[in-house]
């Protein structure tokens, strides 16, 4: 009997041994692993207080459908967990970032700057934790004049067929310059609409699926996403925020940005004085504003922000403390960074009548065939693209002409 109890004992001791050895074996596994991501980091790109002057250089994320969301997350969680380490072992707050530039590596203040770099690289990561995934056909290699991205529902696969099939198609337009068109879109139940969505994506390769539900009062995220993944994955001269329910001209916007020389830029259809609205759809609480005016903005339905802009304003936002008015809020943020806004003729937010102007860089609302075709028709004719119809260029708007 004590013979069979030893021998048993002796097993559980085997068997606890083997358990223990079984779990260090994997925890050293991992630890080395670690450490090759981790030294393989140090490559990375994240721009983190770079000169405004510099093109920032990026480097282009694979398209793996839903395998990306999970290196974008482990990149940005070893990027931190470098941080802390040379804050340990160094015991300076230094963070040698991306191999862009010697001017941007070799600062004499590496303790302030790096605290501000880590404080930015957690907000920055926390937005582009929010991606599902990302099917978007990009190329890091070049400069895109602009990138456009479209705030788009899930369920709003007509509006961006429209839009692709419409001014989204480069055969309309003359420039050679490089844009690209991005849809954003937040997420749903709806497991069919999803699919449906899944589906498009794929084909199109040209929508960001993010963790944000659709929901009017959360569009700031959306805009606040797509900037902070536009800085993080590609170059470029402009970004331009729309809507899905919008008429762009391509040549115009490109004809403007190249004139333009400002260089922290935010240009728009400008309001001013925009008092705040305390009741309605569009109610915001003095806890949310405390202020009784807006500070100025552009419309919501189409802005365009410089580079230099774009990596000013992106320090400054904070997804845990937006508020419901999105135009409003990114006039905030612009404030907050310094840049001032500028109201330009082409941003046409307000046209009910689908009147074709020859400056039209956004025309809103436009998210019907027929109000799309016809100022594109319209231009096509002016720049001698299309045969002349006479009976098209005698009609000024396509919807009601009181609107006009």
């Amino acid at each position: 009997m004590d013979m069979r109890k030893n021998a048993f004992l002796s097993m559980r001791k085997i068997k606890m041994v083997c358990s223990v050895l079984t779990t260090l074996l994997v925890l050293a596994l991992f630890l080395t692993s670690t450490q090759i991501k981790e030294l393989n980091v140090k490559s990375k790109a994240l721009f983190i207080n770079a000169p405004e002057s510099i093109i920032y250089e990026t480097k282009e994320i694979e398209d793996k459908g839903l395998t990306q969301l999970t290196r974008m997350h482990h990149k940005h969680f070893l990027l931190k967990n470098v941080l802390e380490k040379l804050n340990k072992t160094n015991n300076v707050n230094t963070y040698r970032g991306p191999t862009l530039s010697k001017n941007v590596m070799h600062h004499k203040n590496h303790r302030n700057k790096s605290k501000i770099s880590e404080k930015n690289l957690n907000k920055e990561s926390e937005a582009l934790e929010k991606i599902i995934f990302d099917f978007v056909k990009k190329n890091s290699s070049i400069i895109y004049t602009t990138v456009i991205l479209i705030s788009s529902r899930v369920n709003h696969t007509e509006r961006r067929n429209l839009i692709r099939e419409s001014w989204g198609s480069s055969s309309f337009w003359s420039t050679n310059e490089k844009y690209l068109i991005v849809f954003v879109v937040g997420i749903v139940t709806a497991k069919k609409t999803v699919k449906k969505m899944l589906e498009e994506a794929k084909v199109t390769k040209d929508i960001l699926y993010l963790n944000v539900a659709e929901d009017f009062y959360l569009l700031a995220e959306k805009v606040i996403i797509g900037l902070t993944w536009t800085k993080n994955n590609l170059k470029f001269r402009s970004i331009l925020k729309g809507d899905d329910d919008t008429f762009m001209n391509i040549d115009n916007i490109i004809k403007f940005i190249k004139l333009n020389h400002v260089k922290n830029g935010y240009f728009g259809n400008k309001i001013t004085g925009a008092q705040v609205i305390r009741t309605g759809r569009y109610m915001v609480t003095k806890e949310d504003w405390n202020r009784d005016y807006y500070y100025p903005y552009c419309s919501g339905g189409g802005f365009l922000l410089t580079n230099s802009s774009v990596f000013k304003m992106i320090p400054t936002f904070d997804l845990q403390k937006i508020f419901r008015i999105d135009d409003a809020f990114i006039g905030e943020v612009a404030f907050q960074a310094g840049i001032t806004v500028h109201g330009v003729n082409g941003f046409y937010m307000f046209n009910f009548g689908c009147e074709f102007r020859k400056d039209i860089m956004v025309s809103h609302p436009s998210s019907d065939l027929g109000c799309n075709s016809f100022l594109l028709k319209r231009h096509l004719i002016d720049n001698k693209k299309i045969p002349r119809d006479v009976k098209l260029e005698s009609i000024k708007c396509y919807r009601n002409v009181s609107d006009c």
